[in-house]
């Protein structure tokens, strides 16, 4: 300190800071955790009541002191006080035994503080739980044979007390059942039927004896039993059981016997085998004579029905047509004697017409020559006014038509005569813009064409001559060859605007759809593709496709399909079925897309080309089978499927060997790509040749043989167990996309 009249520089009157040297440190700062006495109040930290807590730190109490906090129970302070810790995971800090790293039993609480209790929990204790067993029919017994462990019964389960069920599968069949005839153990005690003394006998039948041994029993000698008698039936319907003959199943014949038992004898039983009665003839319109076509056999003759000698009236339904009658002009055999008119010597020939030669047989005669007959002879008409007889088509009934004829014998030919048939006119088009293609809108119907008409009709734009049919379609917006394809100008809508890929198309076209678009990569020639525009930000192009449609396609022994072979497979309006575009030899790519059908589970594997080529280049650089360890494969970077039924891995694997036990053997490899499932040796790398794209060594014709091909197939599909579809019908398949 010092005395002056005026305050000196660096100098105050008030003597109150405990730290000269720190300018943060005076009675008016903010005391904060720092262990210095901020304010000068002689507290530090936590020891002063004016803490900013901001600069705090937050402590949770651990009653329990298993080191694990409620989250419940918070203070603010600089140092932890007694008891408190900074984690605020425990669920019950009045347990030392519950905490995260505790162990979940069976005892109905969250042991290890993750929300899950008992059965709940993936991770509990099995040994803390109880064994219960399957109650699959809901009978109130279980399969002995099917049991579990858990903390409570599940839904379906029960004690084992209960295990004593000999068909779960049946609810009518446990050890309370009642045995009834049906030749099961009801009731699960080992016996069945009549060799069970539980047995209902109430459900037994009634067997009937059979005396004379022809299946149908008497019906007054009758006896229970579970099983058949000996000597007994369970029909009753036998009317004389002395008689084998006789029975309901027997014919009815005409000896004056009830020989089927059915109350009724000979005629009087519409089940009678005529056969053994007569035969009779029909005389329907009672004029003596029986027509010989309709028939009937019966032990006695029928009303209405003749003998054989009289079966000789040629129609039944007419009184005055029999062997008595005359023979008229009028084409009916009258007489029954075979001959109907002319042909018939006793014809009455005052009844004929007058007929007129028809030599072109169009149905008009020639008024120069005529004949009467009764019947029309053969090329003779009723008509005389043909004008050419040489000619069928020309007559008075022709019609009129362009072909420098007059048709209808009127005197006018063609477009001079008024009547000609317009339907047989030629329609001509006019070709305004001189180019030998018409316009299909401006058109006359004539026999001959006018000037500046043609009989083309396919001309879109009659007003200039470079658009027609026969010219060359660019991709200008304009329909120029007229096959009603306009490619708009847009990529990929046309062999003349082909994309690079459908990357391309999706560039050009942000919202385009999944479909079939153009494309060209090589510049060489364009094709059809099809495109997936929305899977993980689409412009997928396929390139083939793996099919169970029942078709080696995709064989061991044809490994150049992959790579070297460039021939297409199938056509893009059938890619369910073994497909292979030319876009796998010619689109550059850098990501994979595996799509399954029907599931629709995929998987995408990025940055397995380089950009530099094909899918087809980027398998070329393998050896006809790699043997890979189990984590050689390409990772999944993005899809549906997992790991789960016989699929080891969601990496994908190309010309991969079986690795069985850490051995390679190409019994069971795969060309292209595959995955890899277990089977003998189990994960990580085992039968890639059955999840593939086609048949291995092992199974050569799986595909075509029904009785292998459900083992292969549609990539992950078959381990996955996605094959729904109907197998070798082209249900169930996997796709290659490229990008």
């Amino acid at each position: 300190s010092t005395t002056a009249c005026e305050a000196v520089e660096g100098w105050v009157e008030s003597d109150d800071d405990c730290d000269d040297d720190d300018d943060d440190v005076s009675p008016s700062a903010t005391e904060i955790c720092n262990d210095i006495d901020d304010d000068c109040d002689g507290f530090v930290d936590d020891d002063d009541d004016s803490l900013d807590l901001d600069s705090a730190g937050t402590w949770y109490r651990d009653a329990d002191t298993d080191g694990y906090g409620d989250p419940d129970n918070a203070t603010l302070a600089c140092i932890p006080p007694d008891g408190y810790t900074d984690d605020d995971s425990d669920c019950d800090d009045a347990d030392e035994a519950i905490n995260p790293e505790g162990g979940e039993v069976c005892n109905g609480a969250d042991d290890d503080c993750d929300g899950l209790t008992d059965d709940e929990d993936d991770s509990l204790d099995i040994a803390t739980a109880s064994s219960w067993y399957m109650d699959a029919d809901g009978d109130g017994w279980a399969d002995a044979r099917t049991s579990t462990w858990a903390c409570e019964a599940p839904e379906g389960w029960l004690a084992s007390e209960y295990a004593a069920d000999c068909d779960d599968a049946d609810d009518t069949i446990h050890p309370d059942a009642t045995e009834v005839c049906d030749e099961i153990d009801n009731d699960c005690d080992g016996a069945t039927d009549d060799s069970d003394a539980d047995l209902d006998s109430s459900t037994g039948s009634t067997w009937y004896a059979d005396a004379d041994s022809d299946g149908y029993g008497d019906a007054a000698s009758s006896a229970m039993a579970c099983d058949q008698p000996s000597g007994h039936v369970a029909d009753d319907q036998d009317c004389d059981d002395t008689d084998g003959d006789v029975h309901p199943a027997a014919t009815e014949v005409c000896d004056g016997v009830d020989n089927d038992c059915d109350g009724a004898i000979d005629d009087d039983d519409s089940d009678v085998d005529t056969s053994t009665g007569s035969a009779w003839y029909m005389d329907a319109d009672t004029d003596g004579y029986g027509d010989a076509r309709v028939s009937t056999r019966a032990c006695d003759q029928p009303s209405g029905w003749v003998d054989g000698s009289l079966a000789s009236d040629c129609d039944d339904a007419d009184d005055a047509i029999n062997p008595g009658a005359s023979e008229v002009c009028d084409g009916i055999d009258n007489d029954c004697d075979g001959d109907v008119d002319d042909d018939d010597a006793s014809l009455d020939s005052s009844t004929g017409s007058t007929w007129y030669a028809d030599a072109d047989a169009d149905g008009y005669g020639d008024a120069g020559s005529g004949t009467a007959t009764c019947d029309q002879p053969s090329g003779h008409v009723s008509d005389d006014t043909d004008c050419d007889d040489g000619d069928d088509g020309v007559n008075p009934g022709a019609s009129e038509v362009c072909d420098g004829i007059d048709n209808d014998c009127d005197g006018l030919v063609d477009d001079d005569d008024g009547s000609v048939d317009s339907s047989t006119h030629s329609t001509w088009y006019e070709d305004a813009d001189g180019d030998g293609y018409g316009n299909p809108a401006m058109s006359v119907n004539r026999c001959d064409a006018l000037t500046g008409f043609v009989s083309d009709d396919s001309d879109c734009h009659d007003a200039d001559a470079t658009i027609n049919p026969a010219a060359t379609e660019a991709c200008n917006g304009a329909d120029d060859d007229c096959d009603g394809d306009v490619d708009g100008g847009v990529l990929g809508d046309g062999s003349a605007c082909a994309a690079e890929d459908c990357l391309a198309v999706l560039a050009d076209q942000p919202a385009a759809a999944d479909g079939v678009y153009w494309i060209d990569p090589t510049g060489a020639s364009a094709y059809e593709v099809l495109c997936e525009m929305s899977t993980d930000g689409g412009g997928w192009t396929l390139a083939a496709t793996g099919s169970d449609d029942g078709v080696d396609t995709w064989t061991w022994d044809a490994r150049a399909q992959w790579h070297s072979d460039t021939t297409p497979i199938g056509d893009i309006d059938h890619t369910h079925q073994d497909f292979k575009s030319p876009a796998h030899h010619e689109v550059i790519f850098e990501d994979l897309l595996f799509t399954h059908q029907p599931s629709g589970e995929w998987a995408e594997y990025d940055e397995v080309g380089d950009g530099s080529g094909s899918f087809a280049d980027f398998l070329a650089g393998f050896s006809d089978a790699e043997c890979y360890a189990g984590d050689d494969g390409w990772p999944m970077t993005a899809g549906t499927i997992t790991v789960s039924g016989y699929l080891c891995s969601t990496d994908v694997f190309f010309n991969a060997m079986d690795n069985d036990g850490g051995t390679c053997s190409s019994h069971d490899d795969s060309d292209g790509p595959a995955w890899s499932t277990w089977n003998n040796a189990g994960c990580p790398l085992d039968d890639v040749g059955h999840n593939g794209f086609g048949n291995n060594a092992l199974y050569p014709t799986a595909e075509s043989d029904a009785s292998t091909h459900a083992q292969f197939g549609a990539g992950f599909g078959g381990a996955l167990g996605l094959n729904t579809g109907t197998l070798g019908a082209a249900e169930n398949s996997i796709q290659v996309w490229v990008r």
